[in-house]
């Protein structure tokens, strides 16, 4: 692996420009929702049309315009189910763990079949440039809000992180057109995925992901980003992959994952100036957000390297929107593993 170079290094210093900057000043705690005790404050925002049908009618909740379409809320309930089962077989049947080979001889068999994948590093640079670098947590001061009795994990006893930043070296169309893209982060014509990643293994901060950006063409040598994600954890990590508590997703700007939290909020009568944790208890709310675009891809990459992640239970979902104090104006979400 190697540095940016040249324009390279560009490119890495747009993707850090779009970090909010670090004020120094104290965040206000807010209400978390565990969803046995709804708030009975009423919203003190303006309501906006929310969608039960799958259009565009709906609170935004994030920053920006957002990017994607919404789905029918079923769907999502769906592709939730769908996932968690997938997920819940693997470790229950001892599933062995999807492979990385370093040539596609050696028998990658790509995003089709899931069963392994490229060596994401020995993609570059034919397809991709990566660059890395050391980071720290307070570049999100955001996730400050998140309370460790939710996630389970202290963010200040996080003493290292490093930036893995995956950029397109190609130009043109992606080699994967599917419509459930993990819009996350700003877009940026060639970003294909950027995060923090946690050297003693605990946490994941997803920052950019766009589907659009990988261009490297369908076939064996095709590694999708849920795939791209693991590997570049898995690069920090090493031995301590079994460690993984949380998976922070920054800046969310997809619309489905919008639409999902508006309808939940609304449903359970929270106000959406506060936090609120979902668990497998609260039934359709929690698979819908299990079953989004953001976070489904999630639980296949989980489900593909389940024993490098210590077969952990996925436990909850927790959900901050850009109206909650020390939000930084964005939307962020975490999906938390026990």
């Amino acid at each position: 692996m190697k540095l940016f170079a040249g324009h390279c290094t560009l490119l890495l210093a747009a993707i850090l420009g779009f970090q909010q900057p670090v004020t120094g000043n104290t965040i206000r705690q807010p209400t978390s929702h565990t969803l046995d005790k709804y708030s009975s404050t009423p919203v003190a925002l303006q309501r906006r049309e929310r969608s039960r049908r799958g259009d565009d009618k709906f609170e935004n909740l994030g920053y920006g315009p957002g990017y994607g379409t919404v789905r029918p809320m079923g769907a999502y309930k769906e592709t939730g189910q769908t996932r968690l089962a997938a997920y819940e077989k693997a470790v229950k049947d001892k599933t062995p763990d999807t492979t990385i080979y370093d040539d596609v001889d050696e028998g990658a068999t790509g995003a089709k079949e899931h069963t392994s994948f490229m060596n994401i590093f020995k993609l570059e640079p034919d397809y991709f440039y990566i660059g890395e670098e050391k980071a720290i947590v307070s570049e999100h001061p955001e996730l400050q809000v998140f309370k460790s009795s939710d996630t389970g994990v202290d963010l200040g006893s996080i003493k290292e992180l490093k930036r893995i930043a995956i950029v397109s070296s190609t130009q043109g169309s992606s080699g994967d057109e599917g419509t459930a893209a993990d819009y996350t982060g700003e877009y940026d014509t060639n970003t294909v995925v950027s995060g923090l990643y946690d050297t003693g293994g605990q946490v994941i901060i997803g920052e950019d992901a766009f589907k659009r950006n990988n261009r490297v063409p369908s076939g064996p040598k095709h590694v999708p980003l849920n795939e791209i994600t693991w590997q570049s954890y898995a690069s920090v990590a090493k031995a301590d992959t079994k460690n993984l508590k949380v998976y922070f997703l920054t800046n969310v700007m997809n619309k489905g994952f919008w639409a999902i939290t508006a309808q939940n909020y609304e449903e359970a009568g929270i106000p959406v100036d506060q936090v609120a944790v979902w668990e497998p208890k609260h039934g359709d709310a929690f698979l819908r957000l299990l079953g989004s675009d953001v976070i489904n891809s999630k639980l296949v990459a989980l489900a593909n390297h389940h024993n490098a992640a210590g077969d952990r239970e996925v436990a909850k979902v927790i959900t901050m929107p850009k109206y909650v104090p020390g939000s930084q104006g964005q939307f962020a979400a975490a999906l938390v593993l026990k």
